[in-house]
């Protein structure tokens, strides 16, 4: 069984009817750019990453840099962090 003009025409009509112009105007986009990214994925793309030059990464022994310890009141007060009164 073919599709006919006359099915396609009553499709785009309800699609128009449920969705709106706008509505189908952003679909038609997002299906275009993902149909366009997925050809381009296929494609000589991934050659053209692999001869970029990576990102340096950090040497696994660099210890990750630490920030000074805020002081606490308890701390500095002298009389060995107790908070009782005595």
């Amino acid at each position: 069984m073919a599709v006919g003009p006359w099915q396609i025409l009553v499709v785009v009509i309800l699609l128009l009817v449920l969705f709106g112009a706008s509505r189908l105007s952003e679909i038609g986009k997002g299906l275009g750019e993902g149909i366009k990214n997925f050809k381009k994925g296929l494609s000589g793309d991934s050659e053209e990453n692999q001869l970029a030059d990576p990102e340096p990464k950090a040497d696994a022994t660099e210890s990750p840099k630490q920030l000074p310890a805020k002081d606490d009141e308890d701390s500095t007060s002298g009389d060995g962090g107790s908070s009782e009164p005595g």
